[in-house]
């Protein structure tokens, strides 16, 4: 079976985006074609545009959707333009983010907090009752067993290293 075929049958055509809706690997849509795994996007944009030439290019998303493998979307770049699009685009972390490229000390607007934040697994409430537990004196591996996170998560909720925001 010709592989661009099956390649094209996992995509949905958006209006805006063509969305990958194989198998995914965080956000980007994988592939295998001749016993390599490879990342959709860039195959997507090697068979729109040739061959990538430069083993250190990244293939960048304009449309910022990881799933997107619409070759009008997509450009080459650096890790530096990466980075710097990211940032210009507010989507980066900001405690890791360096004051060179523009940073803030602190979390802008732009990023979500606490229950908003994509991956978090906690609510303001049970942040409150970790911390009601804690000063009860239960220790952090039975609370952490009893809301299924890590021991290290409780401790940097305690330590107000996240969600420093919840009184």
């Amino acid at each position: 079976m010709n592989s661009r075929n099956a390649f094209w049958r996992k995509v949905r055509k958006t209006s805006r985006c063509w969305l990958w809706t194989g198998a995914m690997q965080r956000g980007y849509g994988v592939v295998r074609i001749n016993r390599e795994y490879l990342r959709a996007h860039r195959v997507s944009f090697e068979w729109a545009f040739g061959p990538i030439t430069d083993p250190t290019a990244y293939v960048l998303h304009r449309c910022d959707n990881r799933a997107c493998v619409r070759p009008a979307h997509l450009f080459l770049g650096t890790q530096g333009d990466n980075m710097r699009d990211m940032v210009r685009k507010g989507r980066h972390g900001w405690q890791t983010c360096p004051e060179r490229m523009g940073c803030k000390t602190h979390p802008p607007a732009s990023v979500p907090r606490g229950e908003r934040h994509v991956n978090a697994r906690l609510t303001e409430a049970i942040v409150r009752e970790i911390r009601t537990l804690a000063a009860s004196g239960l220790s952090q591996q039975a609370i952490a067993d009893q809301f299924r996170v890590a021991q290290t998560t409780v401790s940097r909720v305690l330590l107000r290293r996240r969600w420093a925001h919840v009184a």
